[in-house]
């Protein structure tokens, strides 16, 4: 964005996490779900988060909540240090970031109707009158194009689609400015997916919304994330710009997670691969392998590999990468 003086406008750091550790005991011994995890989120930017299942994604996005206090490291918001304060210090904070889940229906409460749903937050954080509920409601069902006829209908009377609707809604009732979506169009109908998506991508761009994408599906990250960080074994192996990264990756997990994207060729759809681009089964993440946690599935690993663990460097402007080998 120019202002009027000529100057670009920069983005405000909205979510800043730095040096992020946290572990868990358990009857395996110690997992260590996230380590050394250092990123920033931009208000009306868009981050991706990828990674097999087990990565630490989803602990990761816990943190970022502030649903879950980190072992160790500094969580900061809109540039204030929030990572040891009080439940009732925090309330503003988490008000800020409200999420929207996989599974429409089951995040809804089945006995509410529509409109119960989406006045939910406001009753909770006591933010309107009760004379004002069913105005808002209505505007917010509005908003994410759900007709008004559904205000007294109950969620198993909805298709996913729209249940997916009355569940942004209902996040949006607070006025965040982030939103974290986790797989939240993975269990829908491929059409009503790219409805959503558009749906989501429309409101961020009138509303300045801030959005927190984890998926496995790459290319719904491709499609609407300006920056993507890949998570293996509880560490970042590879973040930056998405453009960049989809068309030049770098770490051998990243070109593999890339690599199983189907594409539109000249030739019609690109096949996915015959085998899986990822070898061999991953390491328990409570006894990991010494030096890169990745080598033990990597065709590219060397003696390196296995002794020493990469540091997660820049390589190129706002391009960082994990790997002994990134700069060849």
């Amino acid at each position: 964005m120019i202002l009027e003086n000529g100057l670009k406008k920069v983005p405000r750091k909205l979510v800043e996490l730095k040096n992020i550790q946290k572990s868990f005991t358990t009857a395996q011994g110690k997992l260590i779900a996230c380590a050394d995890i250092d990123f920033s989120i931009y208000q009306g930017k868009s981050f991706g988060l990828v990674g097999e299942s087990g990565s630490g994604k989803s602990t990761l996005i816990r943190i970022l909540q502030l649903l879950l206090p980190p072992t160790s490291g500094e969580v900061w918001m809109n540039g204030v240090h929030v990572t040891n304060l009080s439940s009732s210090k925090l309330k503003p904070y988490r008000k800020n970031i409200q999420s929207v889940a996989q599974d429409p229906f089951s995040s809804l409460f089945p006995h509410f109707t529509v409109g119960q749903n989406i006045a939910e937050p406001f009753k909770i954080y006591r933010t309107e009158k009760k004379e004002n509920l069913m105005s808002k409601v209505l505007e917010l069902m509005e908003q994410v194009g759900l007709s008004k006829e559904y205000y007294d209908s109950y969620p198993h009377e909805l298709s996913g689609g729209q249940q997916q609707r009355v569940a942004i809604a209902r996040a949006l009732a607070l006025r965040p400015e982030m939103l974290v979506l986790d797989e939240a169009v993975s269990s829908l109908d491929v059409s009503i997916q790219a409805q959503i998506l558009n749906l989501l991508q429309m409101m961020k761009e009138e509303m300045g919304l801030t959005y927190v994408f984890i998926s496995h599906n790459l290319a719904v990250i491709r499609l609407l994330c300006e920056e993507t960080a890949v998570m293996y074994l509880g560490r970042i192996v590879e973040s930056g710009h998405s453009e960049a990264i989809f068309r030049d990756p770098v770490h051998p997990y990243t070109r593999a997670l890339v690599a199983s994207i189907p594409a539109f060729t000249t030739n019609g759809v690109k096949p996915l691969p015959t085998s899986s681009p990822v070898l061999g089964d991953r390491p328990s993440p409570t006894n990991l392998p010494n030096g890169c946690a990745y080598h033990t599935r990597c065709p590219l690993a060397k003696e390196i590999c296995k002794q020493e663990r990469p540091i997660l460097r820049e390589i190129k402007s706002g391009h960082r990468v994990a790997c002994h080998f990134a700069d060849n």
